[in-house]
């Protein structure tokens, strides 16, 4: 009867995480440049890896979105110009990242916790074109923990990022 429990527990832990991570659309980030990422099938099961590459070489570039977060893995789909692919990513290895839109006028948030009050707030920085690696997602909220310029982690609002470059940069 104990281990019931524990297995009815798991499964409605696992149940809302999927039905309150689609509260929210999706997070867009970009692949690294370089680096070989491996796409999984399945969250827990590591057979069938589709692995991607965004490279300068062959003009290979790949968008990708983020639409749920299990265990500290997101299922994503990457498109470029030649394949499509979906699956599981662990988020371990920083190899994702997200662009900020530049500001003049306003600068740049960052918090210790995902939310837009000010008691969270850590600093202000100056807004400038830039790539920070992703370490964490909030997929119902929108707000997404990057490891900034001095090495430390922040969350960052959906309102600076980028949804893709070319519709803040225009190339």
């Amino acid at each position: 009867m104990k281990n019931m429990r524990y297995i009815l527990t798991i499964c409605a832990i696992l149940c809302c995480q999927s039905i309150f991570s689609v509260v929210r659309d999706s997070i867009n980030l970009r692949l690294a440049y370089g680096v070989p990422v491996s796409i999984y099938k399945n969250p827990y099961c590591k057979k069938g890896a589709v692995t991607i590459e965004s490279s300068l070489d062959n003009d290979e570039y790949f968008y990708l979105t983020v639409y749920k977060k299990v265990f500290g893995k997101v299922y994503l789909r990457g498109v470029s110009e030649r394949q499509i692919v979906h699956g599981w990513y662990e988020l371990k290895k920083e190899q994702l990242y997200v662009v900020l839109k530049p500001t003049e006028s306003l600068p740049i948030r960052l918090y210790s916790k995902p939310y837009a009050e000010n008691r969270h707030l850590v600093k202000e920085v100056e807004g400038k074109y830039d790539l920070y690696p992703v370490v964490d997602v909030n997929i119902q909220t929108g707000w997404v923990s990057i490891r900034y310029e001095d090495g430390k982690c922040y969350w960052i609002s959906p309102d600076v990022q980028c949804p893709w470059y070319t519709e803040c940069y225009g190339t």
